[in-house]
């Protein structure tokens, strides 16, 4: 056994065991690559105590799942309870921002009890060296604590102006970043899923912006919500950057990182921290204000100062489970843990606060726990294929823990025994980056409603708590004494890297503070959400995660969603928030959520590069580390802007009276150490993107507890940021999934278990001429192995047909909608005449499908009857094509009467919504199987669509009324689902014909389904006396007479094509393929309309434009993956066939 192994403590092995595990399921790419780390030299020695352990594993379990679970409970408690009393600060007449921010680091002494302890432990072994942290990680968590302070501060100053609820829903943007610096510093390796995740919780985090006023405070001005809101950004950006920053500060460590040292690390994280806010105290003068303060707070001076307690102690608990789950996994998931906690934030606030829960928050919501299941599901896939053959597929650790068992091989039994307490480690700091994460918002938030105000005081509390790290830390140290285990202490290069982190964190904490003051609680959680972007990017740079197309479609899904809450900020404002506030909260906010992204991977780096062997008690001593040097940050802050003199005044003027003041403070100062505590485990058991995932994914809870405790609004902007979120979560998991899968699929056993021949047995996507080949080819298939070519024929000939119809589909969907639009601006106002134009041009195709009879009958042979005949259309598919032309008729009406009340860039974005009614109809109707490519883009136009009905005045033509809007809205609506019924209809008649499908019965069917169209229409026109109507019509039409009816016969013509064409693509490709293209047309004609008809191309059509590339990309990416398996298996069959 290597030394790794051996000097790790007892409470420790809870660890090792669990991360062992981890690298069964979780991706290699994913968690921290220390490939060079786990090399221990040969003249290791082996200590006496070894040999126990490893003859007594089972003895481990109690410790190792309590230990997990008490991470995830501290970050649980810091999330939550943070916000909520740092808030209440604010609420009740806190003021002081530094002082705020200075408390979030402020309890970093608690963690003194526990260092005792477990150092009592280390001497009763006679240990004790290996218990102290190393000289770099002193001064890493010192460094880092510089940061931690600064983003307590921004992380305060932001909550003085926002409510908690929006503030934590910006302050989840810190996924992005985490995940963009974990990529920079710790070179987190990325898949699809994570991507996908970040981008969703990104997007959830935008979509606050759109209204803002309804979400500001009563007395904070627009300009002082800005502010906050992007204070808090900045906030959650700089926590991003933190995170990694705290990993790679492990990974840089040279002796084993155990649970002591990760005590030690925080507590000297929260010292720097706390001195950076002391001083920004001392130089604000909060310290003289801290009794006036006092004396003026809402709930009453006693209550005051047990707020301030309270926030301290309950920040500490967030940063102990970070900084435990950056241990235990990894950054990334460190931030993915604090925003999968956003979620109970918001719940809280709203109970504890009453804010307003709108639509946007709650959008932003989905979107954040979408974004977070698809992070979870990329992570199963991943594991899935790692089982196997995990040693062939990993090119090193998944994380941290796992240096300390490289080398120790158990056999198999161990090996299960590892497994079943995976969960234990990554479940306890989880949990606690979930308390930290839902409760530090929600206190912060309750600070500044209530009359706090000092930014440098939400910020200090962020990182304040760091004291609380001591408790685990002495226990870790005693238990190692009295098991003469050695005592781990952070190395020098961790701690440097530790200290510059907690700068990185205090600044952050700071930019979040500050946004929170001018924003709601939801909005500043779902603007630092798009953490998680910045996190992606950061971690690709640092770390070098890697990226597959399921993250990187959650982080476009991401920013999707951050975009649309900045669509419209005026019903989300606060009342005492100005307008330039909101917007200084709002970037501030997303700057805060950049630099948190940038922290995690930099944390995940630190884990990686500057520490040979990471334990718990390293990184509980690079979070106390980290902390305390954030808490300096914020100290410093906080002399300055006087905020320790400002804190008795405003104790004493707190709207909840003074009591309850430090209380809120104490409590929001637990939670944000909570929070720590558990990102950090995060980080340290999987990877710095995975912590800011799942911080991303806590947004949901953050946002419905604000909106239960504090009142907030939830718009609807907030909740299809939500959706996207949530949608991206999915994508991001579903990935990791995926990637899981296939790694853990060997070559060799793949190679033994594909069936021969397969090709022949496996569901092609394209239907028609599939269909075709079974009807008219059977028999063929010697045939066909002597001539090859023949295949290559037919792939030509289908190919061409294709592209063909594609091209008239095109003309047809884009001119189609510019001709009935015309039609109707310019004085036409018949919609059965508009509805029978659409299919009224189908005698034109009896000139095609004269020219093909007459090429039949001349290569025909004499007495070949098939030839002969003028139709090839059989009884049983032209009454099915009869049926059909009836539902287009119908359909042709709902889409002419939404055209007559819509812009034609509204009324193309609704009916793009036709392929998520497609998608259903073709799944029960002819069975189509899915994957995750054509899902993704059936909900993204989904999504598109409904974001076109958020906002209807500004859209709105001037002389429509709000009702007749609507009627064309749902009306189009009405014709997307029917037309989205009709094109499945049309495959399953072709799949039900009993005859081949060639391009001229293709054209015969259209020519029925015209005329039956048409039909239908012409008994509409006959009741409504349309065609009586025509000339005058004619005569009146603004363009003159002649042009009238050169557009009705343009029409006609136009949209015949279009029907050719889908008809076409139906039979050559499948129906999905066809309501794709239709869909893919949009922004053509989007720009076409905005162009001829200088219609409105507001931010909601921006959006949903986006959404809508943005889905038909993944389409035909997942087709191209699809294409690329066939031609595989094709390939493999040929090879196979000779032996068959």
């Amino acid at each position: 056994m290597d030394m790794a192994a051996s000097s790790t403590s007892p409470s420790l092995g809870w660890a090792c065991d669990a991360e062992t595990i981890l690298s069964s399921w979780w991706d290699p790419d994913m968690a921290l690559q220390l490939p060079t780390v786990t090399r221990l030299p040969n003249h290791a020695k082996t200590l006496p105590n070894q040999q126990d352990d490893q003859d007594n594993p089972s003895s481990k379990k109690p410790i190792q799942r309590g230990l997990l679970a008490i991470c995830m409970i501290f970050t649980g408690v810091g999330a939550i309870g943070g916000p909520l009393m740092q808030r209440l600060y604010y609420l009740h007449g806190g003021n002081r921002k530094w002082l705020s921010s200075c408390l979030q680091t402020l309890g970093f002494p608690i963690m003194f009890l526990p260092l005792l302890v477990l150092y009592a432990k280390s001497r009763s072994k006679k240990i004790p060296k290996s218990f102290f942290i190393e000289r770099r990680l002193v001064m890493a968590g010192l460094a880092l604590g510089l940061l931690v302070g600064l983003d307590n501060y921004m992380y305060s100053f932001g909550l003085a102006y926002i409510p908690v609820s929006t503030s934590s829903l910006l302050f989840s943007t810190q996924l992005a970043f985490t995940a963009v610096f974990a990529l920079v510093i710790v070179r987190q390796r990325f898949s699809f899923y994570s991507v996908n995740c970040v981008v969703l919780m990104t997007l959830g985090a935008c979509v606050l912006a759109l209204h803002t006023s309804g979400d500001r405070p009563p007395g904070v001005s627009r300009g002082q919500y800005l502010l906050g809101f992007f204070i808090t950004l900045g906030g959650a950006m700089l926590l991003g950057l933190s995170l990694p920053l705290i990993e790679l500060s492990y990974r840089k460590a040279v002796r084993v990182i155990n649970c002591s040292v990760v005590m030690q690390y925080q507590v000297l994280f929260s010292f720097s921290a706390t001195v950076f806010c002391l001083i920004g105290m001392a130089v604000n003068k909060d310290f003289q204000a801290i009794p006036r303060e006092a004396k003026a707070f809402d709930l009453g001076e006693v209550k005051y100062y047990a707020v301030l307690v309270c926030s301290a102690i309950i920040w500490q608990f967030l940063s102990i489970g970070s900084l435990g789950i950056i241990y235990c996994t990894s950054s990334l998931f460190a931030g993915i843990v604090s925003a999968l906690l956003l979620p109970l934030t918001p719940v809280a606030a709203v109970l504890a606060f009453g804010e307003k829960f709108t639509g946007e928050k709650g959008m932003s919501l989905a979107l954040c726990l979408w974004g977070f299941s698809s992070y979870f599901i990329g992570v199963y896939k991943k594991s899935t294929k790692l089982r196997p053959n995990t040693e062939s597929v990993t090119n090193g650790p998944d994380s941290m823990e796992e240096v300390a068992n490289k080398g120790n091989d158990h056999g198999p039994q161990e090996e299960e025994k590892k497994k079943g307490n995976k969960w234990v480690p990554i479940l306890l700091n989880g949990v606690t980056m979930v308390i930290g994460t839902v409760a530090s918002p929600l206190m912060s938030r309750l600070y500044f409603l209530h009359g706090g105000s000092r930014k440098w005081v939400a910020s200090w509390l962020q990182s304040a708590g760091f004291p609380i790290l001591l408790i685990p830390i002495s226990i870790l140290l005693l238990q190692n004494r009295s098991k003469k285990k050695p005592i781990t202490l952070i190395k020098p290069k961790l701690l440097m890297a530790s200290v510059s982190l907690g700068l990185l964190v205090g600044l952050d904490n700071f930019m979040y503070s500050l946004g929170l003051s001018y924003l709601p609680v939801s909005t500043s959680s779902l603007i630092y959400a798009t953490q998680l972007a910045f996190n992606a990017l950061f971690a690709f740079v640092i770390v070098r995660q890697r990226f597959t197309a399921y993250s990187i479609n959650a982080i476009v899904l991401m920013t999707v969603g951050t975009v649309i809450l900045a669509v419209r900020k005026g019903g989300d404002r606060p009342p005492n928030v100005s307008d330039g506030e909101y917007l200084l909260g709002f970037f501030v906010t997303l700057g805060g959520a950049a630099l948190l992204g940038f922290i995690l991977p930099c944390t995940e780096f630190a884990y990686t590069k500057l520490s040979k062997v990471i334990t718990f008690e390293i990184v509980l001593q690079f979070q106390l580390i980290l902390c305390s040097t954030a808490t300096a940050v914020c100290t410093l802050g906080m002399l300055i802007n006087k905020d320790f003199q400002a804190i008795p005044r405003e104790a004493s003027a707190y709207g909840l009276g003074e009591t309850k003041y430090y209380v809120v403070l104490v409590s929001l100062a637990i939670a944000s150490q909570l929070l720590f505590i558990g990102s950090l485990g995060i980080i340290f058991y999987t990877s710095s993107f995975c912590a800011g995932v799942l911080a991303a994914t806590l947004l949901p809870l953050t946002e419905v507890s604000s909106v239960i405790a504090y009142k907030e609004r939830f718009t609807a902007e907030k909740g299809i940021a939500l959706a996207l979120s949530l949608w991206g979560f999915v994508s991001y998991f579903y990935g990791e999934y995926e990637k899981s899968k296939s790694q853990n699929m060997a070559p060799s056993s793949a190679d033994n278990t594909r069936p021969k021949n397969s090709v022949f047995h496996t569901t092609q996507p394209l239907g028609g001429l599939q269909i075709m080949s079974s009807n008219i080819e059977a028999g063929t298939e010697e045939q066909n192995h002597h001539h090859p070519n023949n295949h290559q024929k037919k792939a030509m000939t289908k190919t061409t047909l294709l592209i063909f119809n594609a091209i008239i589909l095109s003309i047809g969907n884009t001119a189609g909608p510019l001709l009935i639009r015309l039609y109707f601006l310019r004085g036409g106002k018949r919609k059965w005449l508009s509805s029978w134009l659409e299919t009224g041009g189908w005698p034109i195709i009896l000139i095609p499908l004269s020219i093909l009879y007459i090429y039949r009958r001349r290569r025909s042979k004499e007495g070949d009857c098939a030839a002969a005949k003028i139709f090839l259309i059989k009884p049983r598919l032209f009454a099915a094509c009869a049926v059909l032309g009836l539902l287009t008729g119908l359909d042709d009406y709902m889409y002419a009467y939404g055209s007559s009340l819509l812009p034609v860039s509204t009324s193309s974005l609704l009916i793009s919504s036709q392929l998520a009614f497609q998608a259903g109809f073709a799944l029960l109707i002819v069975k189509h199987k899915f994957t995750p490519f054509s899902i993704n883009a059936v909900v993204l136009l989904t999504v598109g669509a409904l974001i076109l009905g958020l906002h209807t005045n500004g859209d709105r033509p001037a002389n429509e009324s709000q009702k007749k809007y609507f009627v064309g809205f749902f009306m189009m609506l009405a014709a997307a689902a029917l037309y989205g019924c009709v094109l499945p209809l049309i495959e399953l008649a072709y799949m039900k014909a009993k005859q081949a499908i060639t391009y001229t019965l293709v054209l015969e069917v259209q020519l029925v389904i015209g005329f039956f169209a048409t039909a239908f229409c012409t008994v509409g026109m006959l009741v409504n006396n349309d065609f009586k109507a025509i000339s005058q019509e004619g005569r009146e039409f603004e363009l003159g007479e002649a042009k009238y009816y050169i557009l009705l016969v343009s029409s006609a013509i136009v949209w015949q094509c279009f029907f050719v064409g889908a008809v076409g693509v139906i039979a050559t490709s499948s129906s999905l393929h066809a309501g794709v293209l239709i869909a893919v047309l949009i922004p053509v004609i989007e720009l076409l309309g905005v162009l001829f008809y200088k219609e409105k191309f507001n931010a909601e059509k921006g959006v949903s434009l986006g959404l809508a590339l943005w889905g038909f990309v993944s389409y035909f990416y997942g087709e191209y993956k699809n294409q690329k398996v066939e031609n595989k298996e094709l390939v493999h069959a040929e090879v196979e066939r000779p032996h068959t």
